[in-house]
């Protein structure tokens, strides 16, 4: 039998306290007071009830999408293909609601990041890139602290597709302390640009110059 998310729901009615919306994890917080909602968001054949205002607050592209002469301004609801549910909630949680902010952590940064791109929400893309910036830059300084290969590769991977430059100096010089075949094996070369891994290689050089 498949197991419920224990990712909260967001409830449609008004000012709306329910056990539903706290984790496990989180019953030490105060129970959340949703705003209105006028419409909702099918991600994955499971309703997300919101409000545009808030979205378009927020978003640019949501501004257009409720604003604009699109097809989804005067539909209440509308669907979200490609996306997945959990990732969405996720990225709600980091901008929608003042009483709860989620951070950004390890678990969940590959999954707000592109959303926080597409959906042109400056405030969450800068969540992400300050916190894959501290975690390569505290991976450098502590011996003992490590990240898997393969995980190295994709933060890398999205600080290049996002422009978040303030991680690359550190995620680079990471990759360049890595053993070269296991890069390959996370597929490091199918995931930066060209451009990128000649400033890899050149780091690199030096990297195993001075060691």
């Amino acid at each position: 039998m498949a197991t419920e998310s224990k990712i909260p729901k967001l409830c449609q009615e008004e000012a709306c306290v329910s056990e539903e919306c706290v984790t496990e994890q989180e019953e030490d917080k105060p129970k959340l007071h949703f705003m209105p909602t006028n419409v909702i968001l099918e991600v994955e054949g499971r309703d997300i009830h919101v409000n545009k205002q808030v979205l378009s607050d927020h978003s640019p592209v949501f501004k257009a999408m409720f604003e604009l002469d699109f097809t989804e301004k005067h539909k209440n609801k509308i669907q979200l293909p490609g996306k997945k549910y959990d990732d969405f909630v996720y990225f709600l949680y980091t901008f929608y609601y003042p009483e709860r902010l989620d951070p950004v952590t390890e678990n969940t940064v590959l999954r707000i990041a592109p959303l926080a791109e597409e959906y042109q929400i400056s405030l969450v893309k800068k969540q992400c890139e300050k916190f894959l910036e501290k975690l390569c830059k505290s991976t450098a300084r502590d011996v003992d602290k490590q990240i898997e290969i393969s995980t190295l590769v994709e933060y890398t991977a999205c600080a290049e597709q996002f422009n978040m430059e303030s991680v690359l100096p550190s995620a680079i010089q990471l990759c360049a302390e890595c053993p070269t075949e296991s890069l390959k094996l996370a597929g490091m070369e199918n995931k930066l640009t060209d451009d990128l891994q000649k400033v890899f290689r050149n780091v690199e050089i030096l990297y195993w110059k001075k060691n």
